[in-house]
């Protein structure tokens, strides 16, 4: 049985922006997928895309993994 997380873009009113809440959110869904994978002891692994200079940010949500393959 094999798991799939998803990352959803989603919007963000401008006021809000400064508090970064999609970074938030989105360390609070892979903490939990880390976690709900270690106890079932599942392989965690995190699609988050092509990885290119302008996108560091994605570093902090997970480790550099090149499959060679590309994505549509």
């Amino acid at each position: 049985l094999s798991v799939y997380f998803d990352v959803p873009n989603g919007g963000v009113k401008k006021e809000y922006m400064n508090l970064s809440p999609g970074s938030i959110l989105m360390w609070l869904n892979v903490n939990n997928a880390k976690s709900y994978c270690q106890e079932k002891n599942k392989k965690f692994i995190f699609s988050i895309g092509a990885l290119r200079p302008e996108w560091e940010y994605k570093l902090r949500w997970a480790e550099p993994y090149f499959t060679g393959k590309s994505f549509c």
